[in-house]
């Protein structure tokens, strides 16, 4: 019987990432069609927008892609219904609410200035 040894960059390119796709048809080619815009070189900071018309499984999309490519950051956060949310609590409670997580610890503010309304 033979042993295998195997690195952890070769691990990864056999371990699919968890993508739980909910059995929907065609999401795996727009999953990596928007990764491909992610992972474009130069790696800056981007924004990158999904929009078409309701029903087609944008959050879906927009929560596989945060699935399978968090573990490659330092720190991640995916927001679900901000609107809603911002009306509920305000965008100030939002912002702490995201940096909180990001930095992972409770996140004082102290400066009037510290945090805009917009």
């Amino acid at each position: 019987m033979g042993v295998l040894y195997i690195n952890d960059a070769d691990l990864k390119k056999l371990v699919k990432p968890l993508v739980n796709s909910k059995g929907l048809v065609g999401i795996d080619e727009k999953i990596a069609y928007v990764e491909s815009w992610i992972r474009k070189e130069p790696k800056d900071t981007r924004i990158i927008g999904i929009w078409d018309m309701g029903g087609i499984s944008k959050t879906i999309l927009a929560q596989e892609i945060f699935n399978k490519l968090r573990s490659e950051y330092e720190g991640s956060y995916f927001f679900l219904n901000e609107r809603e949310e911002s009306r509920r609590v305000g965008i100030k409670s939002l912002k702490k609410e995201i940096f909180c997580e990001l930095l992972g610890n409770v996140v004082k503010i102290n400066t009037t200035n510290s945090l805009s309304d917009r």
